[in-house]
């Protein structure tokens, strides 16, 4: 019995090991700033693999998950099978581990989408407290309480990130989108200039419109607003130009 139960445990060794590179494999694609759809589709199949091989692997689930709620994050699927999907191995990652914070934020991005904004605020308020490291955590929180409606807080908070994650270029960027939507060309620039300076692609990851309130229920003057084409947000006037960029396409990463 003994060589057998020696083999069991190198199978199962093995099969952790593998599902350990795949987790490596799709990090590597999806944590590039400027990932594409492609990448995110190559990362989802590696995560089925490793999700198939090592089933009570908490952070092979958590990652599948997250690769769901970035299609909805990006607005390339928030068909209801990508919602579902998401929240189920979101769930089987805190199973497995009840303080997995990247099911946690992941779970948060669905739960704000469905605008269940209480319920992702005090998912992402227990993940911070888990770790204060992560700056996706209060990025997301601020954004959920701005989706909410409450301004002067979500303004708050979009300060605090950027004081806290000097070094976040994405941080820098939601703190632009708030003030550029809220009317303030001004305090918008300074922040744009500080993600472009941080990221010369910055223009292109952050948070999607489907996250933001409706048109009319943004505050501040109408003028120098950010216009949505086809799911997409480009600046316009003089945001972009003083920016140097004909473009920012706006779509979100972790």
């Amino acid at each position: 019995m003994a060589p057998s139960g020696r083999a069991l445990l190198s199978s199962d060794d093995a099969a952790h090991q593998s599902a350990a590179a795949l987790i490596a494999r799709s990090r590597a694609l999806i944590d590039n700033i400027n990932y594409a759809r492609a990448d995110l589709g190559l990362a989802e199949k590696f995560m089925a693999q490793a999700t198939d091989l090592a089933g009570d692997s908490a952070q092979a689930w958590s990652l599948r998950g997250y690769i769901q709620a970035l299609y909805v994050l990006r607005t390339w699927d928030y068909s209801p099978n990508r919602l579902r999907d998401a929240q189920t191995f979101c769930n089987q990652a805190l199973a497995l581990n009840p303080n997995n914070t990247e099911a946690m934020y992941a779970l948060a991005v669905i739960l704000n989408f469905q605008e269940a904004y209480d319920q992702a605020e005090a998912l992402m308020r227990k993940a911070m407290l888990l770790d204060p490291s992560d700056p996706r955590l209060p990025r997301m929180l601020a954004s959920n309480v701005f989706s909410s409606g409450h301004w002067d807080e979500a303004l708050g908070l979009f300060q605090d990130n950027v004081k806290r994650f000097h070094e976040d270029p994405l941080s820098w960027y939601d703190l632009g989108l708030y003030n550029n939507f809220a009317g303030h060309a001004d305090a918008a620039l300074d922040a744009y200039r500080h993600a472009v300076a941080l990221s010369p692609v910055a223009g292109g990851i952050s948070r999607s419109p489907i996250f933001w309130p409706p048109r009319e229920t943004w505050p501040g003057p109408k003028r120098r607003r950010i216009k949505f084409r086809s799911k997409t947000v480009r600046m316009t006037g003089r945001c972009r130009s003083s920016c140097g960029l004909e473009s920012w396409n706006v779509s979100r990463t972790a």
